[in-house]
């Protein structure tokens, strides 16, 4: 049967001792105050928006005036972004080695500052003054988007979020910081990040009609002890979480924590280098908690569809559709493997028409 890349989740139960659970409460605590620090900055910005589209209407524009109005107002600063931000991201790649990105267009009104920054990076090439311009353009970066998003002009991603957290992490807890984050893992904030911003879209596509089904309501902020959990990662070359023998998991931060159930199977598939671990999502449900190990594992599969590219490139799907959609732009779709069910049942609505009859035979 033809082999590909899946990613399977293998659930597993811990079992902790006491101080091994009040860790993972620990984590999972530091998650959701990750979650709410990002939804509390997406929910200002939003209400920044608001109140100057309220004010645009009451004045007498129409909400799509109103909208403009805003987009036009916050033009200048985010063209100041633009241009900061691709002068941070010269400098990274030129630091670590990599070619730097192709010269930007100059926006309108900016053209001085271009020139400026672009000479300050010729002038510290191959310098140490390379990396306090770096520190220099983070900081202006972050400051200005700080900015922004006080201003309604935009909303932070997660990658803002978690460039606004590094500034204010080591503030007193009085004043929004988080001075304890060393005592867990940061992937634990990361996640909260990431689980936010997903929330966000979930929200902004149900209400412009992007995302079919119930119409998702205006995020929430998470409460204490309430449908704990987090998720760590590791860098799948040099990989922390594993398990070891059968009935342990180590992850980061945590150490090596007892599972109930046995791991035989995915350690096999690991040790044959047919599956490789890439993250962890550890939950509480009820008394108990759950790790869930997400692995990217090679796999046999009954049927594959396969794009054969003009020059004669394959490139491997789990289903025609997804095969045919890459193939718009040239190239031909073959099947590899047996004849699926419903083609054996004589075409595509074989199946369904045999199955009904079938149902209809049935005595009453």
């Amino acid at each position: 049967m033809p082999v590909t890349e899946v990613l399977r989740a293998y659930r597993f139960t811990l079992d902790p001792s006491d101080s091994e659970r009040a860790a993972l409460s620990r984590y999972s605590g530091a998650c959701r105050w990750a979650y709410n620090y990002a939804l509390a900055k997406k929910t200002q910005a939003h209400q920044a928006w608001a109140d100057r589209r309220t004010a645009y209407v009451e004045a007498g524009l129409t909400e799509a005036e109103a909208k403009e109005r805003i987009k036009a107002d916050g033009a200048e600063l985010t063209d100041r972004i633009r241009v900061w931000d691709h002068h941070r991201k010269s400098l990274t790649l030129t630091i670590i080695g990599k070619p730097p990105p192709a010269a930007m267009r100059s926006p309108a009104g900016q053209e001085a500052l271009v020139r400026r920054l672009a000479a300050a990076r010729a002038d510290a090439t191959g310098t140490s003054r390379e990396r306090e311009l770096l520190a220099e353009g983070r900081a202006t970066v972050n400051a200005l988007k700080a900015q922004a998003f006080s201003a309604g002009f935009r909303t932070p991603t997660a990658t803002d979020t978690s460039s606004l957290w590094r500034m204010e992490r080591d503030l007193p807890k009085e004043r929004g910081g988080s001075p304890w984050w060393s005592e867990v893992n940061v992937y634990c904030f990361t996640s909260g990040f990431d689980r936010a911003q997903v929330a966000w879209k979930n929200w902004q596509d149900s209400l412009t009609g992007r995302r079919a089904g119930w119409r998702h309501a205006y995020p929430r902020f998470k409460k204490k002890g309430h449908a704990e959990s987090f998720s760590l990662f590791h860098d799948v070359m040099r990989p922390i979480i594993r398990l070891e023998g059968y009935r342990r998991l180590v992850m980061p931060g945590l150490g090596s924590i007892r599972i109930h159930d046995s791991g035989k199977r995915l350690a096999r598939l690991v040790g044959r280098g047919q599956a490789v671990i890439q993250s962890v999502t550890v939950s509480r449900g009820g008394h108990r908690w759950y790790a869930s190990v997400l692995v990217k594992v090679q796999q046999d599969v009954p049927v594959l569809w396969e794009h054969v590219h003009d020059d004669g490139t394959r490139a491997p799907y789990l289903s025609r559709i997804q095969a045919e959609k890459a193939s718009e732009n040239g190239g031909r779709v073959e099947q590899i493997g047996r004849p699926t069910a419903r083609q054996r049942a004589g075409g595509r609505w074989g199946g369904r028409s045999a199955r009904r009859v079938r149902r209809s035979r049935r005595p009453s």
